[in-house]
């Protein structure tokens, strides 16, 4: 992923992430960015006043991503590895992040397994007010550059539902107002709240006889 500078700071990746920002009010928070790439994300998020982290497997790109950062005069903390495997406890810890958001990597994951394993990954970070975002190529169209297989809403609802609560699944375009760009998903989702275990209620006997 390419960041691109332009006057007065970074464009993110991501075109369509300042809108579903500004769609979903979210505020500067703490934030986590899987498969950061060189962080142009990352880093128009921190120039807004959010705490990033960002985490991916290549190293040649975070160096790039920590040298954009220090030319953009923000901090951001970068994790080298692959989520969930390389993010445990003692890096990240639970219900620590309110914004958790990738960009065309949670579609690459074909294995159920390993969706779930990725999925419960982010329900336990997320807080109770937390979202999650991820871009996900969309069926009947092209995917997104490097990206993997084409998914449709109901495939969407089957891998996500099980684990976050789907707030937001609307088509989108990977350029926003590009006719001719690759149709996307745009999936936001929260944490399911915790069940509580109900106990029958305990009757005591109209009458005790002895």
């Amino acid at each position: 992923m390419n960041s691109t500078r332009v006057e007065g700071g970074f464009l993110p990746d991501d075109g369509n992430l300042p809108a579903v920002i500004k769609q979903l009010e979210i505020p500067p928070c703490s934030c986590l960015e899987i498969g950061c790439g060189t962080g142009a994300n990352s880093i128009w998020l921190s120039s807004r006043g959010f705490e990033c982290t960002g985490i991916d497997p290549a190293s040649a790109a975070l160096r790039i991503a920590a040298d954009l950062a220090k030319a953009a005069g923000v901090s951001i903390r970068w994790i080298r590895g692959v989520f969930p495997e390389d993010l445990g406890e003692e890096a990240v810890p639970e219900e620590s992040v309110r914004f958790i958001f990738d960009r065309g990597v949670f579609e690459l994951i074909t294995f159920p397994q390993q969706q779930r394993r990725f999925l419960k990954r982010v329900a336990n970070l997320l807080p109770p007010d937390g979202t999650y975002y991820t871009l996900i190529s969309r069926k009947q169209g092209t995917p997104l550059p490097g990206g993997g297989p084409l998914w449709t809403a109901a495939e969407i609802r089957r891998a996500v539902s099980p684990h976050l609560r789907i707030l937001l699944l609307r088509p989108a375009l990977l350029i926003p107002g590009d006719k001719n760009s690759a149709p996307v998903w745009i999936c936001v989702a929260s944490r399911k709240k915790k069940k509580w275990l109900e106990f029958p209620k305990f009757r005591f006997p109209a009458k005790i006889r002895f």
